[in-house]
């Protein structure tokens, strides 16, 4: 079989089809899809920080903490250990809770010109009254703990004692 003739007056062969421009994405996708993931992750690296900023201005944003902060700053012991002036250096740790009954749990890095240590510090407040249950700092490198409890005044103190008397006293052992 063979192919028939060209009609009469048909061109011999087709028109030449004009090339077809590419799109941008088509020319560049190359070098956009890379700097489009750098950019999704620059955002996101941006968010989470601004995240971890906001809340960490808010942990801070409380009497808790200034008073915590001022016992650091204050006390002779951690002064001569890490130098004076004590600061707040990098991300605290806990949580603070508010309301008619606010507690605290916050883990405080705090540094001087000497050195750095972490104050802990867990608080109650009845009625905007900050009581401290726990108030010591440890200097980075050394095993003991400095107890900055006793410098706080006794209206500042939770009294762990009644505490644990209240527990005696419901224990059953009376006759």
């Amino acid at each position: 079989m063979s192919i028939p003739p060209p009609l009469p007056g048909a061109p011999a062969t087709p028109p030449p089809t004009p090339p077809q421009r590419r799109g941008w994405w088509q020319r560049h996708w190359r070098w956009a899809v890379p700097l489009l993931a750098v950019m999704g992750l620059s955002i996101a690296a941006m968010l989470i920080y601004g995240f971890i900023t906001m809340l960490g201005a808010a942990m801070r944003d409380n009497d808790a903490y200034r008073i915590a902060m001022a016992q650091a700053a204050g006390d002779p012991r951690l002064v001569e250990a890490i130098g004076s002036p004590i600061e707040h250096d990098g991300f605290m740790s806990g949580h603070v809770s508010t309301g008619t009954h606010s507690s605290a749990a916050l883990q405080i890095p705090v540094a001087g010109p000497r050195g750095e240590a972490t104050v802990f510090v867990e608080a109650e407040s009845r009625l905007g009254v900050w009581k401290f249950a726990v108030l010591s700092a440890t200097v980075d490198g050394a095993e003991a703990s400095i107890d900055l409890l006793p410098s706080l005044p006794e209206a500042r103190r939770l009294r762990a004692d009644a505490a644990e008397d209240a527990g005696d006293a419901g224990d059953g052992d009376a006759p």
